[in-house]
C-alpha cells in the first residue's frame, strides 16, 4: 500500500502540509511540482558501474574461476575484431566478448558486456587482460569517464576452486521511488530504491560475484556487492534478475509501476529553492508519516522473512 493511503493520525496533517506548501511563492512562472529528472539534474551514464566491476582498478573483487566478469562499455570501432588474452604468470587464455552484437548494432550508448573466457581459469590467480585489437572502448575502470579501448585491465580468481553460486529466490525483492532527505545532493532530489532482505542466501550471492541485474526505463543497472541498492530515478516498471558470476539467470521478477511506493515528501533543499525556505516547519508532520511507513514496512518485512522460515 502506498504511504500516502495509510491511515494513519498524522495523515490529516500531512494533508494539510502538503496544501500548505503548495500555496508557497516561487520564483518566476509557476514551476511543475514533479518536473522531469531530466530538467532537474539528467540521468546518470551506466558506465559509471564499471567503479565496481571486478576488472576496476582499485576493485578487490575476486572472481570464481568460471566467471564472466562484467562490464559496461560501447562499441566505437564495429569493424575491428577481437583479439583479446587473459594472462598470468602460470596461464594465458583467449577471451570474447557477450554482448558486442548489439553493441555495435546500438553505438550510441553503453551496454552490459561479459568476458567470456575459453575455459575456466586458475584458482587463487590475478590475471591481466590483454587485448591487442577490440571494437569496444569503456570508462570509469580507473575513476576516469574518459572511454578507452579495454586493455590492461586486472582480474583477479577466488582461492577456492568452486563454482559459481546459483541465483537466490527474489520474492522479497521490492522498490520504491525516494526522495532524499539527507542531503539536498545537488541536482539529485530522487532516486529508486531497490530493496531486499539481509538474508545469507543474497548477501552470499553478492559476495560471490552475483549481481541484481534492474531494467527500467529502456536502460541497465546493477546491484552489486560494496555498490549501492540506490538508483537513478525512473519511469514505469521494473524487472529485476539475478544473475550469477558464471551468467546463470535466475527468474525474473517484474515489478508493476503501481508497485512501486512514492515518496511524495517534499525535502528542505526543493522547498528552499522554491523561495518558502520560512515555511520548512510545515514538514514536521510529513517526517513523522515517514517513520511511521517505515516502522511498519519493516514490521512486515521481519514477518515474511520469519513465515518463509
Amino acid at each position: 500500500m502506498s504511504p500516502l493511503r495509510s491511515r494513519t493520525s498524522l495523515a490529516p496533517l500531512a494533508g494539510l502540509a502538503l496544501a500548505l506548501v503548495g500555496l508557497l511563492p516561487t520564483r518566476g512562472a509557476a514551476a511543475d511540482p514533479n518536473p522531469p529528472i531530466e530538467e532537474i539534474c539528467g540521468r546518470k551514464s551506466t558506465a559509471f558501474q564499471n567503479l565496481y566491476s571486478p576488472l576496476a582498478v582499485l576493485a578487490e573483487r575476486r572472481v570464481p574461476i568460471d566467471a564472466r566478469p562484467w562490464f559496461f562499455g560501447r562499441c566505437e570501432r564495429p569493424t575491428e575484431a577481437v583479439e583479446c588474452v587473459l594472462e598470468s604468470e602460470a596461464d594465458a587464455l583467449a577471451v570474447g566478448i557477450h554482448g558486442i552484437e548489439e553493441a555495435c548494432v546500438a553505438q550510441e550508448r553503453d551496454h552490459l558486456l561479459h568476458l567470456l573466457p575459453e575455459r575456466p581459469l586458475l584458482p587463487d590467480t590475478t590475471y591481466t587482460l590483454k587485448c591487442a585489437g577490440s571494437p569496444i572502448s569503456a570508462a570509469w575502470f580507473d575513476g576516469s569517464d574518459v572511454p578507452r579501448p579495454l586493455d590492461m585491465l586486472r582480474l583477479a580468481t577466488k582461492e577456492s576452486a568452486a563454482a559459481s553460486l546459483p541465483p537466490p529466490d527474489l520474492a522479497f525483492v521490492h522498490a520504491h521511488l525516494r526522495r532524499r532527505d539527507d542531503t539536498c545532493c545537488g541536482d539529485d532530489p530522487l532516486y529508486l530504491e531497490v530493496e531486499y532482505p539481509s538474508d545469507p542466501e543474497i548477501d552470499a550471492f553478492l559476495a560471490d560475484g552475483g549481481s541484481l541485474e534492474v531494467l527500467y526505463d529502456g536502460d541497465l543497472w546493477l546491484v552489486v556487492a560494496g555498490s549501492l541498492n540506490h538508483l537513478p530515478w525512473g519511469e514505469g516498471g521494473v524487472v529485476v534478475t539475478a544473475v550469477a558470476a558464471d551468467g546463470v539467470r535466475g527468474p525474473r521478477l517484474v515489478i508493476p509501476a503501481e508497485e512501486i511506493d512514492e515518496e511524495r515528501i517534499l525535502i528542505p533543499c526543493r522547498i528552499a529553492a522554491s523561495g518558502g525556505g520560512f515555511a520548512l516547519w510545515l514538514l514536521a508532520p510529513l517526517l513523522g508519516l515517514r517513520l511511521a511507513t517505515r516502522r511498519r514496512r519493516r514490521a512486515a518485512t521481519r514477518g515474511a522473512q520469519e513465515g518463509r522460515r
